[in-house]
């Protein structure tokens, strides 16, 4: 799209949603925006990762992960109750394999090394044991669950 001049820049931004519902229709997830960014979309500064292989997957190099206590709907704190907490991770333990950024989902797969690192952190911040499986929350919980 560069190449042929359809967009000005060769950036891509997503933004993710986090929706109060879910339905078998799907969900307003957030937005891809190609060209550059759409500050209508932003309630913070765009940070941006490069891609540090030629070719295939967009893949990032991650630094860190925090988990952030008491919910919330943007990166910006809602209160000070909210607290970021980083799971402790390596950067080796964190780039194991390869970190790409996939379009088509909002789920985020980790390293099986970095598991207890993120329940014991979740735990913490929760009182409930970190699972996969279906679990019955109050809205209220739902939104309390860190970020």
């Amino acid at each position: 799209m560069y190449s042929a001049g359809a967009i000005d820049e060769k950036k891509f931004s997503l933004c993710f949603g986090r929706q109060p519902t879910a339905s078998r229709e799907g969900t307003e997830a957030g937005a891809m925006t190609l060209g550059g960014t759409d500050e209508r979309l932003h309630q913070t500064p765009m940070l941006y990762a490069a891609n540090v292989h030629s070719s295939g997957f967009y893949t990032v190099y991650v630094k860190a992960i925090y988990l952030r206590s008491n919910g919330g709907e943007s990166a910006l704190p809602d209160s000070s109750e909210q607290i970021a907490e980083n799971i402790g991770a390596s950067a080796s333990a964190l780039n194991y394999g390869n970190i790409i950024v996939d379009s088509g989902t909002t789920d985020t797969y980790l390293p099986r090394s970095l598991y207890e690192m993120f329940a014991s952190l979740w735990k913490k911040m929760t009182g409930m044991s970190y699972t996969n499986n279906a679990v019955e929350l109050s809205h209220d919980e739902l939104l309390s669950l860190p970020t």
